[in-house]
């Protein structure tokens, strides 16, 4: 038995794909001595994940409120390592981080044997999100020199780097030249993300379930249904920055009856049982959980093509996606209207064989074996 401790900045019930990377790595090694450290920061979600308790231990360090942002870095990361410390004292044979601020800590800690997943490339990430208004300002350039910094550092006292596409190989490498970087696959729920039948109706839903920043590119799906018949219905799953200003598009373009916005959601099978097409219009996504969440419950996806977007999702769903080739609200409308005459009027990709194929090729169990075999 391995005393392992995987960690992130933060830990259910938060939402979001590191968060449930956690626990189901978490779950998928019930035969070791597993320990989840995070922060205790926990945002407020709507409703309750039904999800089976896992025997392992959490320990959440504290995050201060401090209006003062230096001091509360400073804080932060000395209760932070002071958790990690007592981790090491304890003993701890493998550590798996999904954060490069919990994995420079873990080995300012004293911890060894780090893996790191990585979930994402700031260089590429943290531009793409400020590409706004603001993305001049003095707080966003410290935010992003300082994750720019902790990420490379991450790469350097890593003992293994994980990425889940070729896509974001590259961006590791753009980086870190020198980094060695494992190409793996994560998972699954394939029993809580089951096969659902299409429901007889005369509307057509589409489904965002993301958070709400620039990168996600929600305003293109928002301005396709100005080209899709009335019927065609979007529902948006996620809270986040621009929240208000695509309710306020959503409302310029006298879409309110179409647009519906969910809110951050614990649970969100019930979403998936609705929908027949799921949205990615991400221009960039390093992986992107939803897209093995939607594909496992048979839902076809909506795309933009690799070449045009840093995306995953060629790499995920191959040619079980539809792909829009340009960048523009009525190409994505094209698509989604290609997905549906593919997926449920002449029925030429079997939306079943979309689903036997995610779950052939994406385990939590083989991911946690894997970095074991290799520690």
């Amino acid at each position: 038995m391995k005393n392992v401790l995987i960690t992130s900045s933060t830990y259910l019930p938060n939402i979001g794909g590191i968060e449930n990377s956690l626990y189901y790595l978490a779950k998928a090694g019930t035969q070791d001595n597993i320990t989840i450290v995070s922060s205790d920061i926990v945002n407020k979600v709507e409703g309750s994940s039904k999800r089976e308790e896992l025997d392992c231990r959490i320990i959440r360090y504290h995050v201060p409120g401090n209006k003062n942002k230096v001091l509360k870095i400073i804080l932060n990361w000395k209760n932070a390592i002071n958790a990690y410390r007592q981790m090491k004292k304890e003993g701890c044979d493998i550590v798996i981080s999904r954060y490069h601020f919990s994995t420079v800590l873990c080995y300012l800690a004293g911890l060894r044997n780090i893996n790191y997943i990585v979930p994402g490339v700031v260089k590429y990430q943290t531009t793409l999100e400020s590409a706004n208004k603001y993305s001049n300002s003095i707080i966003r350039n410290i935010s992003y020199y300082y994750h720019y910094c902790l990420q490379y550092l991450a790469f350097k006292v890593s003992d293994r780097v994980f990425v889940f596409s070729d896509n974001m190989e590259k961006q590791v490498h753009s980086v870190d030249k020198s980094c060695t970087v494992i190409k793996t696959s994560p998972g699954v729920d394939s029993e809580r993300f089951y096969y659902i039948e299409e429901q007889s109706n005369s509307l057509i839903h589409l489904l965002i379930v993301a958070r709400l920043t620039e990168a996600k590119n929600i305003n293109i799906a928002i301005e396709s249904l100005l080209y899709l018949p009335a019927n065609y219905r979007l529902t948006i799953v996620g809270d986040g920055p621009l929240l208000k200003e695509l309710q306020t598009l959503s409302a310029k373009l006298k879409l309110e009856e179409r647009v519906k916005f969910e809110g951050a959601q614990a649970e969100v099978v019930s979403y998936y049982s609705k929908a027949h097409i799921f949205l990615l219009p991400s221009i960039y996504e390093p992986f992107g959980q939803t897209l093995l969440e939607s594909s496992s419950c048979g839902i076809p996806t909506v795309a933009f093509d690799s070449s045009i977007v840093k995306t995953a999702t060629v790499d995920i769903l191959a040619d079980y996606a539809i792909y829009a080739q340009e960048l523009s609200p009525k190409s994505y409308s094209e698509a989604i209207l290609k997905a549906y005459e593919l997926y449920y009027k002449t029925n030429k990709i079997s939306r079943k064989s979309l689903r036997d194929y995610i779950i052939k090729k994406y385990s939590w169990s083989n991911l946690y074996n894997k970095i074991l075999e290799v520690s």
